[in-house]
This record gives C-alpha cells, structure tokens and sequence, in this order.
C-alpha cells in the first residue's frame, strides 16, 4: 500500500486489529477506536489471528494492537511473523514498564510500545504509526 491508497478522509476508517486475551480490556480498546472513527476488529486467540492474517495476506487490517503477554502464545513469535511476512506495523501493549520488555518488543519488531491502560490519545494518534511505516518503505524502494 502507499501513501496514494489511502482513503480520502484518513485516518477516519483506519482499519485496526486488536488482540487481547482480556476480554474487558478488549472491548475498551475497541470502543475507543470506534471513538476514532476507526474501523476495528477484535480476537482473543493470537494463533487464530495469525492464521487469518496469513490467509489473507494481512490485506483488510493498516495496524495491529497486540498484548504483550498472550495466553495461547508468544506475543513476541506473533510479532516477528507478522512484521516480517506479512508486514503490518504492530503495536505492543502491556501493564509492564520495563525497560527491557519495551526493549524486546522493539528489537522484535513492534514500532511502538505502549503502557496499559491506553488512552484515547494512544488511539488517536494511532495512525502516525502506519503512515511512517508507509513512508519508510517508500523511502527504502
């Protein structure tokens, strides 16, 4: 996708995935993207989620909001799958502010880190996230 793609009013109807095995958190999450105008999709399974993805090549979703610290598996090999085959910006989210969990996440990956609970500032400005990385991979053709 480039920069040229997008729709005409974006970031209104940026589509977002969010991944959390906390249901309650989840569906904040979600509604503060619905707050957005973003479009939004939520699991609770990250290996399901990443079946999809790959099903669909990661064609229908701009951003991924993933928890760092899944239940069903490594947050961090869902991260390294899909930055690098399917090629989405992804968004790792966790209650834990280590310096060395945001770290990793970076290393692995995550164009962002983000402290739980999220805000609606977090969400807002969201879509900065997607359009650098569209920039940088037109920079780097």
């Amino acid at each position: 996708m480039e920069i040229d793609d997008l729709p005409y009013q974006f970031p209104e109807g940026l589509r977002v995935f969010v991944i959390d095995h906390d249901t309650t958190q989840l569906h904040v999450i979600a509604n503060m993207c619905f707050q957005c105008n973003y479009r939004v999709a939520t699991c609770i399974v990250a290996s399901f989620t990443l079946h999809l993805l790959r099903e669909t090549n990661g064609r229908f979703f701009y951003v991924i909001l993933i928890e760092a610290q899944m239940s069903d598996m490594d947050s961090y090999q869902f991260l390294q799958c899909v930055t690098q085959e399917i090629k989405i910006p992804v968004i790792m989210m966790c209650a834990d502010n280590t310096t060395s969990e945001r770290m990793n996440a970076i290393e692995k990956g995550a164009c962002d880190y983000w402290l739980k609970p999220l805000n609606v500032n977090h969400i807002n400005n969201m879509w900065q996230q997607f359009k650098n990385m569209i920039k940088l991979k037109e920079y780097f053709r």
